[in-house]
């Protein structure tokens, strides 16, 4: 297991199949959009 804060997930050079964001703020929710576009699930 790996944990990004949200500085790091600015950062990676790859996409992960699976994440999971945690926390309801304006950054989870649009990291969640972002990596959802690139193909997360």
């Amino acid at each position: 297991k790996t944990v990004f804060t949200s500085d790091h997930a600015l950062k990676l050079e790859w996409v992960p199949d699976w994440i999971a964001i945690v926390g309801s703020g304006y950054i989870g929710l649009e990291f969640s959009d972002v990596y959802t576009a690139l193909g997360s699930e």
